[in-house]
């Protein structure tokens, strides 16, 4: 009897020990975590504010030129780290204020083929002016499908400015080039007209500046939701819905999409990370190059897909799904450990069975026909209406 209270008792002191010790634990881990998010965010803000003073520095000594960089300089101890900055590709940092315009900088990647080359003597060599425009043209039609004429890809370019000394426009031509390889700043500067894009207001050296524009909040994946909650995703939806009919119709399509990336400017929804959008050519000719496959996968990018031609084991076809597969597939229906933003609770079971036919068409009816992995018009016109369906009832309860 005695033996069996001090073996109880011996036990519970060493559950009280493991419990306190626990506790002890998710403590420190707490606090270490915070110590390091925080160091993180001092160390970019540093790494930034040394960034900013080296573009001001080689402004003042004409090794940077462009429309941006007197504004930057402007803002040189005014600026912000943009939301996940420590987890971006890109430098990036935002100037300005509520009461100016507010900009998001970017830094074209220095990692693209050189411009210059060596002769024999290891002397240095660049491209003329004109031999440089014509880079750029093929560049433009290969991958974005474009051509401009002599004056306007002069503009485009920025080679109204006269440039007196060689080495200056040495670096100019390099920091150009490095844009011109960069596809956020293509895309945006190639289609500024559609509004689908952040619009590009100049560059400085390397660096270039997009209008800031606040991304749509990711949200949760809680199943149960307010009606006002489930009122703006359908919103968000349909706003998607249009913007991906816009990119079809202008030939353009998306390999990535996440719906932080979206956000609202001027009362037009626009995407604003477009390392992984490409006109719909390139796509089909860069997916279909003939490289060696076995499975279908191995003729993807990311989630623009294709099949393996499996009787000569080549990636031969051009891209089988469309934009709004992808969309469907990410943003509105997800995975069944991260579902999307409509599926939830308040999902009808009509809806819930179109974003199946949507994400994954099963025959020729659902299929589009020119890209069969993707859904057809005749399921977004569906879908479109259930949605308006929905948001119209959930109005009239309102």
């Amino acid at each position: 009897m005695f033996l069996s209270k001090f073996i109880g008792s011996a036990r519970k002191c060493i559950a009280r020990k493991r419990y306190i010790a626990f506790l002890v634990l998710l403590i420190a881990s707490t606090v270490f975590y915070c110590t390091i998010f925080h160091l993180e965010v001092i160390c970019f803000r540093v790494n930034l504010e040394k960034k900013i003073s080296t573009i001001c520095e080689k402004f003042n000594r004409n090794e940077f030129s462009g429309s941006l960089c007197s504004e930057i300089c402007s803002h040189r101890r005014d600026f912000e780290c943009p939301e996940n900055a420590s987890k971006s590709r890109k430098l990036a940092f935002v100037i300005g204020s509520e009461s100016s315009r507010r900009i998001t900088v970017k830094e074209a990647p220095n990692t693209v083929d050189a411009l210059k080359w060596l002769d024999r003597d290891g002397q240095e060599h660049f491209p003329s002016e004109v031999e440089f425009i014509r880079i750029v043209n093929r560049t433009m039609f290969f991958k974005y499908n474009t051509i401009l004429p002599l004056s306007e890809l002069r503009e485009f370019l920025g080679l109204r400015i006269h440039f007196g000394d060689t080495d200056i426009f040495h670096r100019f031509l390099e920091d150009t080039w490095r844009l011109v390889n960069d596809n956020d700043y293509m895309m945006a500067k190639i289609w500024d007209n559609m509004e689908l894009f952040p619009k590009i207001y100049g560059s400085c050296g390397p660096f270039f500046g997009e209008e800031y524009i606040t991304p749509f909040d990711g949200g949760n994946h809680l199943e149960i939701l307010s009606a006002t909650d489930w009122k703006h995703r359908i919103q968000k939806a349909v706003l998607i819905l249009d913007f991906v009919e816009e990119l079809d119709n202008n030939l353009i399509t998306m390999c990535d999409i996440k719906l932080t990336n979206f956000g609202i400017s001027d009362n037009r929804l626009k995407y604003m990370n477009l390392e992984h959008v490409f006109s719909a050519t390139f796509m089909d000719r860069y997916i279909s190059d003939a490289k060696t496959c076995w499975k279908d996968v191995q003729c993807s990018f990311k989630a623009c897909r294709s099949k393996c031609s499996k009787n000569i084991e080549k990636c031969t076809n051009r891209q089988m799904n469309n934009n709004l597969q992808i969309a469907c597939d990410k943003i509105f229906r997800g995975s069944t450990y991260s579902p999307g933003i409509l599926v939830t609770s308040r999902s009808t079971k009509s809806l819930l069975n179109l974003l199946d036919q949507c994400a994954d068409p099963q025959n020729n009816i659902e299929a589009d026909p020119y890209r069969p992995l993707g859904p057809s018009k005749e399921i977004r016109n569906a879908l479109y209406m259930e949605l308006t369906n929905i948001y119209d009832s959930l109005t009239f309860i309102n």
